[in-house]
């Protein structure tokens, strides 16, 4: 079987600066413009790009990491600065060490879970072990709302036999 689809390039350094600008909003963007961002945040917002190599997911989840209060609040440095000491803490691998790119991912993936709730952890480490396919949530909003802990859903609504049924907390 041939491979199908395209291969999404990763951006560039100026094309990450922009994406993570609009990723962070009109605030940060008019920032920009009027060239009010303090040297020490556009630093680190470079090195961490520079870190994820321009993958367009990375730098979303960068940005979401950033708008965050629980982890970096309105500062790119002090996000930078938990994502740094994310990847020297991270735990080695077994099979086979990670390349700078990997570790800066995995960095990134392991400070955004560890912001779920223990249900949401569980969860997502039960469907981890499922088909694909075999799930069908009824609308994603309410997944977010569940990894956030708004909303409690029994396991069964997200299997296509299920009526949906939840209740808000």
């Amino acid at each position: 079987m041939g491979r199908r689809g395209d291969t999404v390039k990763p951006f560039d350094n100026k094309q990450s600066w922009e994406l993570l600008l609009q990723l962070l909003g009109p605030e940060w963007q008019q920032q920009e413009r009027e060239m009010k961002i303090a040297q020490s945040e556009i630093a680190a917002a470079k090195a961490m790009l520079n870190m994820l190599e321009g993958l367009a997911l990375a730098i979303q989840q960068a940005a979401n990491l950033i708008k965050d209060d629980k982890v970096g609040g309105p500062t790119i440095s002090k996000t930078f600065e938990r994502f740094k000491e994310r990847i020297r803490t991270l735990p080695e691998r077994y099979s086979n060490p990670r390349s700078s790119a990997e570790r800066a991912l995995d960095a990134l993936w392991d400070m955004s879970f560890s912001l779920l709730s223990k249900n949401a952890k569980v969860l997502l480490g039960i469907f981890a072990w499922l088909p694909p396919g075999l799930l069908q949530f009824p609308n994603i909003t309410y997944f977010n709302l569940l990894t956030k802990g708004q909303i409690k859903f029994p396991l069964n609504c997200f299997f296509p036999q299920c009526k949906p049924s939840w209740t808000d907390h």
